[in-house]
């Protein structure tokens, strides 16, 4: 039996999940229903990242996407989506990836209220009243975490999709699921940004780049795996510190606009004050919204941090990113690379980068996402001799 605790936000139940049938991936139906939902959500425009999500799952995009896919695959049955709790729309993104592999999907949504989360859910609940055959597909969910709950769901589940920091992951993978069962893990990542110093001085449009970075990193409170942690300058001892005074003195400009609550601000600057006692670091920039750090240190995992908390080093090749670049390195954000520096950089990574791309696209999903083809990894070709 269900824990009490678990409120149902769907006009549905869970047992309607299990008698949902299975379709192919990217099926006209639910080409159709992602395309009405993205011209909903695309109207709330004071709402930078449901319209970013609106406009990634409308038609088009998704058409573009299917032609990497055999259209005869079919959904698994039911996937569990555990999304982070900080993340406000990360759960849709999962939700999307398992609706349009052809599964039902049990969606573990934010306890925590955002307006963005209520507006997707209503959203999708209205939708779903025109698209009938798909009212089964989509249950929304929301519990505090407890252990039995979570048995109860992962003993429906033939997938879970974890997000979140390893502790807790590890925690829900301890809870058993079917043997048939799988799961799909998105643990504790860091990311990095490169920037080619000539390139950044040679720039006439220094603001556009500033703009760039900073809605890669303070959209979320650089919360998210894919905002950049580490500051990496490319170029000569000049270059480079020119380049980074300029760089740091335009971004505490745009800054100005962040949002910070001050108990953020006493988090970021007593985990400056630990990394300062155990590790040699020190402080090029000390300011509420901004703290840049400079340390040889190659211990990056322990100092990374978030709400404007940035690792700053500087490299004269390439070659010298071989040490940075660590198993636990998700996403290199970059400005000023060209296509053969980008491949001298896949040569040198020893198995932890999954991503390279420009900056302002650090937060774009893909449905490649930390190594897993996540369309071929949520459903199944049916083998006929």
């Amino acid at each position: 039996m269900i824990h009490t605790n678990l409120k149902i936000l769907s006009n549905n139940s869970l047992k309607s999940a299990e008698s949902y049938k299975i379709k192919n991936i990217f099926c006209d139906e639910i080409l159709d229903f992602l395309d009405s939902l993205s011209k909903s959500l695309m109207k709330h425009k004071e709402y930078s990242d449901l319209v970013s999500l609106g406009f990634w799952c409308r038609r088009a995009n998704m058409l573009k996407e299917s032609r990497n896919y055999d259209k005869s695959r079919r959904g698994r049955g039911i996937v569990l989506h555990l999304a982070p709790q900080n993340i406000p729309l990360n759960f849709a993104y999962s939700l999307i990836s398992g609706l349009i592999s052809g599964n039902a999907n049990i969606v573990r949504i934010p306890f925590r209220e955002y307006i963005q989360v209520n507006i997707f859910v209503n959203e999708v609940n209205t939708l779903l009243q025109q698209y009938k055959n798909l009212k089964d597909s989509i249950v929304f969910v929301r519990f505090q975490s407890k252990d039995e709950i979570f048995e109860e769901l992962s003993k429906m589940a033939d997938i879970r999709m974890i997000w979140g920091g390893d502790e807790s992951i590890n925690k829900i993978r301890q809870i058993k699921i079917n043997p048939l069962a799988y799961d799909l893990v998105f643990g504790d990542r860091y990311s990095l940004a490169l920037i080619n110093s000539d390139s950044f001085l040679d720039s006439n449009n220094k603001q556009m780049i500033i703009n760039n970075f900073y809605n890669d990193t303070y959209l979320f409170d650089q919360n998210a795996c894919t905002s950049p942690k580490i500051i990496i300058w490319l170029g000569s001892i000049y270059k480079n510190n020119k380049a980074k005074e300029l760089f740091y003195s335009m971004l505490l400009e745009k800054i100005q606009e962040y949002k910070i609550a001050d108990s953020k601000i006493m988090d970021k600057y007593l985990h400056f004050c630990k990394g300062a006692i155990s590790l040699n670091i020190k402080a090029e920039i000390f300011t509420p919204k901004l703290i840049v750090i400079q340390t040889n240190t190659d211990n990056i995992e322990s100092l990374a941090y978030n709400s404007g908390f940035f690792i700053d080093r500087t490299i004269h090749t390439l070659q010298e990113l071989s040490t940075i670049l660590q198993k636990k390195a998700q996403s290199l954000i970059y400005y000023g690379l060209n296509k053969e520096q980008i491949q001298a950089i896949i040569n040198l990574d020893k198995k932890g980068l999954d991503r390279i791309v420009p900056f302002g696209k650090s937060l774009e999903f893909s449905f490649h996402w930390d190594g897993y083809d996540l369309i071929t990894s949520l459903s199944k070709k049916i083998e006929v001799i």
